[in-house]
């Protein structure tokens, strides 16, 4: 297993160094984010461990990596350990991914969005839920704003919102926004 790591390893950068073939590289990349993406859909949380593992290896290779690719595997990672629990892990990479995604991409609203929600979902359970409102507040906006047709997204952080507003003990706001839901 390791073995075939490292001859892959030397063959990327072969092809990195000779600037040869770069599409190869990037399929690889687009693939793995997908299989990310996938096992997040569907809530595998067996594979979310071991693929937690392989993509911060795959991370530790950025000098290969186009930095869109990049910050996508960030952002699956963020989500990844935030559904395991570990939070700290899920706010570095999902700050990391906003970040990048902020300063490269700031009009990629459909990355963006889900980021910001998740990353207030991080606040929410490490118990700032002032920062947790304000990023689900901006997620929101830009689905307001700019994934109107994003239904599914809408409901989501209105719910979270609800949830928010509840541990605020703001039971009001909190029932509006169950109710917008």
């Amino acid at each position: 297993h390791r073995s075939i790591q490292e001859i892959i390893l030397a063959y990327c950068a072969r092809m990195y160094k000779k600037n040869q073939d770069l599409k190869v590289l990037e399929e690889i990349e687009i693939s793995f984010e997908r299989y990310l993406s996938d096992t997040l859909s569907k809530e595998d949380f067996e594979k979310m461990k071991v693929l937690a593992d392989h993509a911060e290896a795959f991370l530790k290779h950025g000098n290969f990596l186009h930095h869109k690719i990049q910050t996508r595997i960030k952002a699956e990672l963020g989500k990844i350990y935030f559904y395991l629990g570990n939070f700290l892990k899920a706010k570095k990479n999902l700050h990391e991914s906003f970040d990048s995604l902020n300063t490269h991409d700031p009009k990629n609203f459909s990355e963006l969005a889900p980021v910001l929600a998740c990353l207030g979902m991080v606040y929410r359970e490490l118990g700032d839920f002032q920062k947790a409102q304000s990023l689900l507040m901006q997620s929101l906006e830009i689905y307001k704003t700019h994934l109107v047709k994003d239904y599914l997204g809408i409901t989501q952080i209105l719910g979270y919102l609800s949830t928010i507003y509840r541990e605020l003990g703001n039971f009001e706001e909190a029932k509006e926004y169950l109710n917008k839901s």
